[in-house]
């Protein structure tokens, strides 16, 4: 059974252990958005997501080709490096 734009968003929270309610404040959606998915999501909330985590593959949320999360791609190392400078307070 192939699974749906909601299943697979749903196990992207629980990968990185955000409640739904956690991911529509951040994400300035309305309560109960990720419930109300039906056949998939707008291009500007796709965008959002993207915005917020950019680690997350596109294509498999959309349509569940490849996997959960990008890797080797200067974008994603750039957003990490950034991060790990941010928890750290150091800077190159």
């Amino acid at each position: 059974m192939e699974s749906t734009v909601k299943q697979r968003l749903l196990e992207f929270l629980r990968y990185k252990n955000i409640s739904q309610a956690k991911f529509t404040q951040q994400l300035g959606l309305s309560n109960g958005y990720v419930n109300n998915i039906r056949k998939g999501i707008s291009n500007d909330v796709l965008l959002n997501i993207a915005k917020h985590f950019p680690e997350l593959n596109r294509d498999w949320l959309l349509f569940g080709e490849g996997e959960m999360l990008k890797t080797g791609t200067l974008q994603y190392a750039s957003n990490v490096f950034g991060s790990i400078q941010q928890i750290s307070g150091k800077t190159a």
